[in-house]
């Protein structure tokens, strides 16, 4: 498994927008082209593709904090056909270590929506990836 995160560009910019996520999870996470609108007006925001070697599997959205400078995630998704096969898990380390070095720094935080069924299962999810 060789996981890498790429800028959205005029070649990956479709099938970006075409990952899904299954259809009882689609109403926990934005689309991808309502999260690549998103920081064309939010600077602090950066989309990226998750790629396994050329296969394009998830898509990703990051915020970089004024102040600290510390990177964070704001979106993950997988799409439905590439779950369950480690992609989020190798993904969430993948990001660990970007630009400054962590993206999940000390005190950072998971945060689902309030309504979210599986928040539960998702923050416990994100607490069983160590030190990220």
């Amino acid at each position: 498994m060789n996981v890498s995160l790429r800028e959205i560009t005029n070649d990956n910019f479709e099938a970006c927008v075409k990952l899904k996520v299954t259809e009882d999870q689609k109403y926990f996470v934005a689309t991808n082209v309502m999260s690549i609108a998103e920081s064309k007006v939010s600077p602090h925001l950066i989309p990226l593709a998750v790629y396994n070697d050329d296969e394009l599997v998830g898509f990703t959205l990051h915020g970089q904090d004024s102040q600290s400078k510390n990177y964070y995630i704001v979106r993950l998704m997988i799409d439905e056909k590439f779950q369950c096969k480690g992609f989020g898990k190798k993904c969430l380390h993948t990001c660990s270590g970007l630009e400054t070095g962590k993206i999940c720094q000390p005190g950072a935080h998971q945060n689902s929506h309030e309504n979210n069924e599986t928040s539960g299962k998702d923050k416990n999810y994100f607490l069983n990836q160590g030190d990220l």
